[in-house]
């Protein structure tokens, strides 16, 4: 993802950079785990929905 916004996932009690492919495995979800996408800067409501896409897809490229 090539965006220039700030973006974090978030769980109840772990918060990570979503431009990090290391840091969004360390969090190892499972299905049902409710997750917030956290994004600030120019693009952040692109960067946002991409992301939410991507999830919603059942992260096909992982």
């Amino acid at each position: 993802m090539n965006t220039r916004s700030n973006i974090r996932l978030e769980t109840e009690n772990r918060k990570v950079n979503a431009k990090s492919i290391m840091q969004i495995l360390s969090m190892g979800f499972k299905t049902g785990t409710e997750v917030t996408i956290v994004a600030e800067g120019s693009d952040a409501q692109e960067a946002v929905e991409t992301i939410r896409e991507f999830i919603d897809a059942g992260c096909p490229e992982l």
